[in-house]
Parts: structure tokens; C-alpha cells; sequence
């Protein structure tokens, strides 16, 4: 990229104070969620909910005197969630000093719920109910969405219309409504298939409030291809309750037996139920019965092999991660990681995973980053609201793993760093120095895991998962210290700020070379002993000797100021406009 550098000769003095932003951080917990503003965030580990105002440090409120979740947060602190053991959650939202137990229908017995989505004035709430009629085992959908809307004390709960069969004609395990739209008029979430494992993205739709609700289903078509249609999956034949056929002294003789023969190690032939049963005609009714059972799982085999040639056949090399769940504020994007199946070096197959979401607003269009450079990036937050992407890397990571986030760009696709991103969306008040001043920057010793060599990581800024704002000016995210392995979390908004002199300048002697820059650097006229580099915020980008006669340019457009101290001992100061 071609950057011309355009100067004038000028010196440094104090002038008025400009606000540029600063690092705060929370000591010990994972961040999770963002509130639409990014003034608040939250957690949710092992029962103990964490809510942080991120004007100030460490500052927490932690809900742990009961079994609290919590999956998103309101601009003014109110939390989505549940309360109770798991199994018998109740949905709330909740924030200091105030919990509202949200309502469930009453045409039916619900076992738990769950507030999973909640807007930024905290009225409209979207989640999950689970039937206490339905076992997901019997091919019926158990968890159910919902959505409340809360006027004063008047709170409605409605259920969303939702599709009884999966692409592959099972009955969905549920359906999960995560994430709500400013408008209030569309929902984001995932179908979670029969499997438990797989599904699709659901987003629901209306056309202004008290309107009825309509679904899309996405993604199906990229994890299948066309082909024979799916035959119907078989239900699983009844096992034989074996005590319909024996009686209480008859099952006790034929367990001792068999306990007996696996504490013996399995040693020849394993009792068999009909050798204890004394009846004659209770044995005949027992073996006709385990003939009709052989039969029928018989049956039920075939027809799962089946079913299953079909899928195999139609499965493409795409899968969803739909637990890495990601969407907009505004509901315009929704995406999650998709992993590919490759082929390493050895021909060992293997799921990489790539970048995904769609577009709704344009025809649902759909962008996948499968190129090479996009391999192992995961969605790790909130989209922004012009469909810019938060991903880390490596997408799937553990503690001891130093994971780094970074932002692809909407429209250019280009992966950026957190502090250019945040630069540029801040109009300069955020720079590199801003992380390495907030802690942030980290030297450490790894390892490559395609060498298994031994790496010396310097200076590092290392942000962890990374969580935007709905204007993408506002984040925050958890970080592990590679050395420690402690965590913390940090936050970077409006909110915080702290005030930095900046610059006014007066005429000098140049030092640049006036001319295009076609390599990315500053290049010095004069000999220079010592240089530092500036942006008007007073935020140094760089500052030391250079190596030769030249430095880095700034990769974001803007005015810049150098001041260079030649080897003849006179301090020179340029203005450079980066274009």
C-alpha cells in the first residue's frame, strides 16, 4: 500500500487537554458479555454471576449466595438469566438489588427456563423453556423458545413458532433464543438437532410490535447437499423389562449369578435370564418376547444404516459451531465459527475452523473466510453494528493457551489488531500503547504446535477474547497471563477516560524526505540519534533509535507528529499527514 507523506516543519509545546481512553481491568473473572453501550459486562462461572461497571477497576458486584447464570446484560446493568440447582432454573433478570422472576405459560408443566437475550433498555427478553411432559428420547421437542415483554409490572410471555423437524426430518432436541435486536422485532439464536450436537441458526422475525412472529432457518443448505431424500428415523424398539417375566427370588438367583461371573473375570458363558425362570410358560412368554425384541432392533438397524448411507451422503465438509454463538446488536448479522474438514499432512482428516455469518438484511447473504489466513480464527463476541467481526485465535483454547483477538474489517475483509481497530473507530485516542499500559503486553516462552519447538514470544500485546460494542468504538474481554496463567478481564470505552496533553506547533527544519513513501516507512534526510513518533492525542507510537534512516509508518490514516534529536545535538519536530 502506497502511503504519501505530506509535512510541514513544526515544534513541540504544551496546549490544551484532550481526552484519550485508558485500561481498566477486573482481577480473576471471564468476561463473557457486553452491554449494547459497552459500559457494562458479565460472567457466569460454577454458579457465581460477576456484573462490572467498567468505569472504574475491579468494579464488581458478584451474585453467588444461590445458583445464578447469566448470558446478557442491559446498557444499564440489568442482567439475562436464571436462578436454581440445574434442572429446575428459573428465568430472571436480574442487577444489584433487584431480581424479577420472569412468568411462564400456564397451559403447561415447564421443568426449568433459562433468560438468555436481553435488549439495551432491558423491556424485551428472549430464552428458553423446558416441557416437564416431554423426553427428548421420545422424538419430541423439549426446550422451547420464548420471548418476554415487560411493561411496568405487566410481564407477557409468548412462545415463538418454531420448526418440529431438523433438515434431516428429526425432531429437534430445541430451540435457543440468544441474542435480541434494538428494534425488538427480531431474534437471533440456533436449533439444536436431534443429536445435540448439530442443528442450524434460527432467526425470528415480525413486523412491529404485537405482530405474529415468523422463523427462518439458516444454514442448512451449507452443511448439505442435494440428494435422495431422508428416510424417516426409526423409533428405538421398548427393551424388555425382563420383571414382567420373573419373579423377585428369580431376578435375585440370576444376579448373584451374574455378579458372581464378572467378579470371576467373565470366564466362559454368561448366565442367561430364562435358565432362572421356574414357570415354563413365563420362560416361552420371556424367549417369544426377546425373538420379537431381535426382530424389531433388528429392523431398527437397518433402517438407522439406512438413514444414516443418506447422510453421510449429503453431509457436505461444512459443520456449524453453534456453541460459539455470535450477532449484532441490531440483528442485521448472525454468525459462529464453521469448521471444514481438511486433511493434514499424514492424510489424517481433521476440522478446522473458519469465520461465518450472514447478512439478513441482504437476501441472508452468506460470507465464509475459508481461506488460509482465516484457519483456526473462532468468533469470540458481538459483531458490530456494520458487520465488523470479533475472532480469536486459536478458536478453541484452554487456559495454558496464549490466545489473541483481533477484528476482521466488514467489506475488505482484513484482520486488524485490536488497537488499530480501536484507533481507528476512537479517532486515534487508542493506540498500541494504550494495551501496554494497561498491562496487556506480555514476553513469554512457548511452544509452535506444528514444530513442537521451543518460541520466545517479546513484547506481546496479548488481549485474549474480545467482545465489541455495538458501534464498535467500546470492548472489552479476558486474557490469560501466559506466565501465571491467571486471569483477567479488561475493558476499553468511552467511559474511561484519562486526559493527555497533546501537541501545537510552530515552524522548524524538515528531517523528512518529502516524497512517497511506496514501503510503509519514514524516511530521514538529516542523521538521526534518536526519534519518537506521536498522534495527536499524545499517545507515543514509537520511540527509540531507529535502525538505519528510517522507521515504520503508521498504518492508519491520520496526522502524526515526529520529533527526532539529530547526532549534531539539535531536537527537530515534523508534522506528517498519513493518506
Amino acid at each position: 500500500m502506497i502511503k504519501q507523506l505530506l509535512f510541514t516543519s513544526l515544534l513541540l509545546a504544551p496546549c490544551a487537554q484532550s481526552m484519550a481512553q485508558s485500561i481498566k481491568k477486573a482481577d480473576n473473572v471471564t468476561m463473557y458479555s457486553i452491554s449494547e453501550n459497552g459500559k457494562y459486562a458479565c460472567s457466569a462461572n460454577e454458579g457465581v454471576v460477576v456484573l462490572w461497571n467498567t468505569e472504574k477497576d475491579n468494579n464488581t458486584t458478584t451474585f453467588d449466595d444461590q445458583y445464578y447464570y447469566c448470558d446478557g446484560v442491559s446498557n444499564d446493568g440489568m442482567m439475562a438469566g436464571s436462578v436454581g440447582p440445574t434442572g429446575y432454573e428459573q428465568p430472571i433478570i436480574f442487577t444489584t438489588g433487584k431480581t424479577i422472576y420472569l412468568p411462564m405459560p400456564e397451559d403447561r408443566e415447564w421443568a426449568y427456563g433459562s433468560a438468555r437475550g436481553i435488549s439495551s433498555d432491558g423491556k424485551f427478553v428472549c430464552g428458553l423453556l423446558s416441557d416437564a411432559s416431554v423426553d427428548i428420547m421420545d422424538n419430541t421437542t423439549a426446550i422451547i423458545p420464548v420471548v418476554w415483554e415487560i411493561d411496568g409490572d405487566n410481564i407477557t410471555c409468548t412462545i415463538l413458532p418454531y420448526a418440529e423437524k431438523d433438515f434431516t426430518g428429526r425432531c429437534p432436541q430445541g430451540y435457543h433464543p440468544l441474542l435480541v435486536s434494538e428494534s425488538k422485532n427480531r431474534i437471533l439464536g440456533r436449533q439444536i438437532d436431534y443429536s445435540g450436537f448439530g442443528g442450524a441458526i434460527i432467526v425470528w422475525d415480525r413486523t412491529a410490535p404485537g405482530e405474529p412472529w415468523t422463523y427462518t432457518i439458516l444454514g442448512e443448505d451449507l452443511q448439505y447437499k442435494d440428494g435422495p431424500d431422508f428416510p424417516e428415523y426409526p423409533d428405538e424398539p421398548k427393551i424388555i423389562d425382563y420383571s414382567d417375566y420373573m419373579t423377585e427370588e428369580e431376578i435375585a438367583a440370576y444376579e448373584t449369578a451374574y455378579n458372581n461371573w464378572c467378579n470371576n473375570g467373565y470366564v466362559g458363558n454368561a448366565p442367561k435370564r430364562e435358565e432362572y425362570i421356574t414357570d415354563e410358560t413365563r420362560k416361552a412368554q420371556y424367549l417369544e418376547a426377546v425373538e420379537e425384541y431381535n426382530k424389531a432392533a433388528e429392523e431398527y438397524n437397518n433402517k438407522v444404516n439406512e438413514f444414516y448411507n443418506i447422510y453421510y451422503e449429503r453431509k457436505s465438509d461444512y459443520s456449524l459451531d453453534l456453541y460459539s454463538f455470535s450477532g449484532s446488536f441490531n440483528g442485521r448479522y448472525v454468525g459462529c465459527p464453521v469448521t471444514k474438514m481438511e486433511f493434514d499432512d499424514y492424510g489424517w482428516p481433521t476440522d478446522v475452523p473458519y469465520p461465518c455469518y450472514y447478512d439478513i438484511d441482504d437476501n441472508c447473504k452468506l460470507t465464509i473466510l475459508d481461506d488460509e489466513k482465516y484457519a483456526n480464527f473462532g468468533l469470540s463476541g458481538r459483531i458490530s453494528d456494520n458487520g465488523d467481526l470479533a475472532v480469536s485465535k486459536p478458536a478453541r483454547a484452554t487456559m495454558f493457551d496464549a490466545r489473541n483477538s483481533y477484528v476482521i474489517t466488514a467489506g475488505d475483509n482484513k484482520i486488524v489488531n485490536v488497537y488499530e481497530y480501536l484507533g481507528k473507530t476512537n479517532e486515534g485516542k487508542v493506540n498500541r500503547q494504550t494495551f501496554a499500559d494497561g498491562g496487556l503486553e506480555f514476553s513469554w516462552t512457548g511452544y509452535d504446535m506444528e514444530t513442537y519447538e521451543q518460541v520466545e514470544v517479546k513484547d506481546s500485546i496479548l488481549v485474549g477474547t474480545l467482545l465489541l460494542s455495538a458501534d464498535g468504538k467500546n470492548a472489552a474481554g479476558f486474557t490469560t497471563d501466559p506466565n501465571t496463567f491467571t486471569i483477567t478481564s479488561w475493558a476499553l470505552n468511552s467511559f474511561t477516560t484519562t486526559g493527555i496533553n497533546t501537541a501545537k506547533v510552530s515552524k522548524a527544519e524538515a528531517v523528512l524526505r518529502s516524497n512517497i513513501i511506496e514501503d510503509g516507512v519514514i524516511e530521514f534526510v538529516a542523521d538521526v540519534e534518536n526519534a519518537a513518533l506521536f498522534d495527536l492525542s499524545g499517545a507515543a507510537l514509537y520511540s527509540g533509535k531507529p535502525q538505519g534512516s528510517s522507521i515504520a509508518a503508521p498504518a492508519q490514516e491520520g496526522i502524526y507528529i515526529l520529533k527526532a534529536k539529530l547526532k549534531n545535538g539539535t531536537v527537530r519536530t515534523d508534522k506528517i499527514v498519513v493518506r
